[in-house]
């Protein structure tokens, strides 16, 4: 059987070329300046997120710290069960080394779930829409981040979350959110 040489290279260079359009973003979460965070992937419908392996209680101090990434835009995005409606952007700008880069989230006094989301993108992220679209829809805060993205969304098919570890990677165009849920005692 006689192979075509070109037909040969182009199938051995195949992978390579797929490997280089993939696009990765590694975080981690630190707790209390030293603690590292074991997250684990978890599903509740259409939604993957990560759940942290303790509770945490006030005063408790996280940040995210970048470890590598393709994505060159980030937004940190914030809200609590008792105050859903509440969103709040922590930072929004370049992916830096440690997100967000002036302060650190510190757990109030309010009791229960915090909800965590990290958009990341390959071009700037629009915060004022994604919070005006986020307010006019109903719902919990997945359903909320989700409806305000939506139209940018890379699709859940095309992403692959790390178990684990806070991270993913997809060849995809567009915003990847990272949910994180944090129990709050």
């Amino acid at each position: 059987m006689k192979i075509n040489r070109k037909l040969l290279i182009v199938l051995l260079f195949l992978p390579i070329t797929l490997m280089a359009q993939i696009k990765t973003a590694d975080i981690e979460l630190v707790v209390d300046g030293d603690q590292r965070a074991r997250p684990w992937l978890q599903r509740s419908g259409s939604i993957l997120f990560y759940g942290l392996d303790a509770e945490y209680t006030a005063g408790n101090e996280f940040y995210f710290s970048r470890q590598n990434g393709d994505y060159p835009w980030v937004c940190l995005i914030v809200a609590d069960r008792q105050h859903l409606e509440n969103m709040t952007v922590v930072y929004n700008g370049p992916a830096i080394a440690r997100i967000p880069q002036y302060q650190n989230l510190v757990l109030d006094n309010t009791r229960g779930r915090d909800y965590l989301c990290l958009l990341y993108s390959t071009s700037p992220i629009e915060a004022d829409h994604i919070a005006s679209q986020f307010y006019q829809a109903g719902g919990n805060f997945y359903q909320r981040v989700e409806y305000a993205i939506r139209r940018e969304r890379v699709e859940l098919e095309s992403v692959r979350y790390v178990q684990n570890q806070i991270g993913f990677s997809s060849v995809a165009e567009g915003i990847v959110p990272l949910y994180v849920e944090i129990e709050h005692k």
